[in-house]
């Protein structure tokens, strides 16, 4: 479990490691995940380690067929897609960084999102800050964005991004 992961990296168990190994009982701890619906949650190969986060997100889910993960396609309707459908956006370093290799603007993630946005697809955004991982101050994220989607109708940045942190920082 993640707890436990991030336990074994303070220094208070790393020199008493038989407590842990003993179990032990957190209040409001976080179990498996457990939801009611099935949902979607669309990742693009153009966003470095989408894939790898919404692999990690279905991992935690108790049912494990509850959560479909499917590389989002600019040529899927949303008829083809179901209710509860999540875009998840990976924000490091190199976000858009490759949306300019693409000359007619159709291969880019920018294009994607707007694309995502436009068929009523929320977006979740997902900070890292791991250096290691490419993790960079949110502010860089207002000047490698095209501007088309900071404002109406896409407002990509209008909801709080879930931040993700390395075990040092615990």
């Amino acid at each position: 479990y993640l707890g436990e992961r991030i336990l074994q990296k303070l220094p208070y168990y790393d020199n008493n490691q038989q407590q842990l190994s003993a179990g032990l009982e957190v209040d409001d701890e976080l179990d498996p995940i457990q939801l009611s619906h099935q949902c979607t949650l669309l990742y693009s190969d153009l966003n470095s380690n989408a894939r790898g986060i919404v692999e990690e997100v279905k991992e935690m889910v108790k049912k494990e067929d509850i959560v479909k993960i499917e590389e989002f396609n600019t040529n899927t309707g949303r008829e083809n897609i179901g209710p509860e459908v999540f875009f998840l956006l990976y924000l490091n370093k190199d976000v858009f960084c490759f949306d300019e290799c693409s000359p007619d603007g159709f291969g880019n993630l920018a294009h994607q999102l707007k694309h995502a946005i436009d068929l009523g697809i929320k977006v979740i955004l997902v900070h890292e800050t791991d250096t290691t991982k490419g993790g960079i101050s949110f502010n860089h994220f207002f000047t490698v964005t095209p501007r088309e989607l900071l404002k109406s109708p896409y407002n990509l940045f209008g909801d709080i991004a879930v931040t993700l942190y390395s075990f040092e920082e615990y």
